[in-house]
């Protein structure tokens, strides 16, 4: 497990790179549940409740919501809610300036403060890696496979359209 720094971590946050109790195979006696790595990258907010599971990772800048549950891959500067956690903002960043007292306590925009090196747009070569989106699958033939598929289409322009934002 590797935490970057200047993270910020709510309460009731959990961070687990197994379930806790082995599943064992009972033909093989292979351990069917195994620990896997996390990356949890610099600069990276986990909201309340929220949890990273193993094989997750999180890039520099990215935002955790609330009771989300990461299960895969956010790439950097971007905002993920859910469960499954599904990225729904790209090209945001995060700062801290309401855990110091300076003036003005309402910060209206980015004038109001100093900016943190994680100013970056989010990395468009992510969305090449496949590990980004999941894997396609044979696509399902007959009446409710074609208006599966049309549903399946209009959810996706729908994200293309948010993250767009």
């Amino acid at each position: 497990m590797v935490i970057g720094n200047d993270c910020m971590l709510s309460s009731q946050v959990e961070i687990r790179s197994d379930d806790g109790h082995p599943v064992f195979d009972v033909r093989t006696g292979k351990r069917s549940n195994p620990s896997r790595s996390i990356r949890i990258g610099n600069h990276v907010w986990l909201a309340k409740r929220s949890a990273v599971l193993g094989g997750a990772s999180i890039a520099d800048g990215s935002v955790l919501g609330f009771g989300s549950v990461l299960t895969s891959r956010i790439p950097n500067n971007r905002i993920a809610v859910g469960t499954p956690a599904k990225v729904i903002r790209r090209g945001v960043v995060w700062e801290s300036p309401h855990i110091s007292l300076r003036e003005p306590f309402y910060k209206p925009d980015a004038s109001t403060i100093e900016k943190s090196t994680f100013w970056n747009l989010t990395d468009d070569a992510d969305l090449l890696d496949a590990r980004v989106f999941p894997s396609t699958k044979p696509k399902p033939t007959g009446w409710l496979g074609t208006k599966t598929r049309s549903l399946r289409t209009k959810a996706w322009k729908l994200r293309r359209r948010l993250l767009a934002r």
